[in-house]
């Protein structure tokens, strides 16, 4: 059916794009979202937002009205300097063909599983679960009571679960009757609970490291357990595919390559407690001793293994000695990196060995 060109313009002008009062409405609608996102940007990251354009429909000023099939689309595009959250080092060159192998950080951001207080409370038993809000932090938790856990030395206990907006923790009865968690009434958890879904942040941001380029002659170098291959695509249209790595298996890797020795890798004792404590890895030193991650009363400590012999030497470091289990055991404080880094010049690291999978 043909159509005049009146009507082509009444068409046009009411039933396929938005009136230009909708028009001028809907861009004051982004440009407040362009606000509120550049101060989030700004307060929460290191990245500097140089420009800021709209684009598509939006920058001709000819907005689509909205059907079931097709929605109205924000179309902006940031330029944004300062951080760079992908970053590859060539850590090989084959000889005869000349190809790289290069390893590659990148941060990932996903969406994070936050589950509300219907679904905590339908998952439930509610003859054993516990209305509880921590006093100090104002979280709110369902404590499931009845369960059994072991402590340091292997003997059964009485336990209990908290069950949080996003993770579950098995706690000891002691610890959590002793911790800051107090019963209240359904109430005053679902408000405690609701505040913080409300003020939790929608988005995960994890760190992933990829080998990628010739692999075979470094593959005997690359770990053999949890060996996994990924395929990345950024939003530039930039492609990686390679072997995923733990980020505390770089340091291994990098050793076993000859890129660094051993001493240099785990550094002063700010960077050995950060890869011990936050990575799980153990460090053999010299002497036939380990630094390592131990859980005493429910908190990570650094742990001399094999200094006992020794302690009085570790003791005027200014480590600690607890009789645990008729045992005298050397730790090092956590909060002292000068007396870590005394004990790493004294006896220099020779190995480290990655988190157990």
């Amino acid at each position: 059916m043909a159509l005049s060109n009146t009507e082509l313009r009444y068409y046009d002008g009411n039933v396929l794009r938005l009136p230009a009062d909708k028009r001028k409405e809907y861009h004051a609608q982004v440009d407040r979202l362009i606000t509120e996102l550049c101060k989030r940007v700004r307060d929460k990251t290191e990245i500097k937002i140089t420009k800021v354009v709209k684009a598509g429909s939006f920058a001709k000023y000819t907005i689509l009205r909205k059907t079931a099939v097709d929605p109205v689309d924000v179309d902006v595009v940031f330029y944004i300097s300062g951080r760079d959250i992908n970053h590859e080092t060539l850590i090989r060159t084959d000889a005869v063909t000349g190809a790289e192998t290069r390893l590659l950080r990148v941060q990932v951001r996903t969406a994070r599983a936050l589950m509300g207080a219907e679904a905590a409370l339908s998952d439930t038993n509610p003859d054993a679960r516990v209305f509880a809000v921590n006093s100090k932090s104002g979280r709110a938790a369902l404590v499931i009571q009845g369960l059994t856990t072991t402590n340091d030395d292997d003997r059964l206990v009485p336990a209990v679960r908290l069950i949080r907006p996003e993770k579950r923790s098995v706690a000891p009865l002691k610890a959590y009757e002793e911790s800051a968690w107090e019963g209240v009434d359904e109430a005053a958890w679902r408000s405690a609970w609701d505040a913080e879904l409300a003020a939790a942040d929608p988005w995960v941001t994890r760190e992933l490291v990829l080998v990628t380029g010739l692999l075979l002659p470094i593959w005997s170098s690359l770990p053999d357990k949890r060996t996994s291959v990924r395929r990345l695509k950024a939003p530039d249209g930039r492609r990686w595919l390679g072997r995923l790595l733990d980020p505390a298996q770089v340091t291994p890797l990098k050793i076993a390559l000859g890129l660094t020795d051993t001493a240099s890798a785990v550094g002063d004792g700010v960077s050995a407690a950060r890869l011990v404590l936050a990575e799980g890895a153990s460090v053999a030193l010299s002497g036939g001793l380990w630094l390592r991650r131990a859980k005493v009363m429910d908190r990570q400590r650094l742990e001399i293994v094999g200094a006992a012999a020794q302690r009085a030497s570790f003791v005027a470091l200014g480590c600690f000695v607890e009789i645990i289990a008729y045992t005298p055991r050397v730790f090092v404080p956590i909060d002292r990196p000068d007396v870590l880094s005394a004990i790493l010049e004294r006896w220099p690291p020779q190995t480290i060995l990655p988190a157990a999978a």
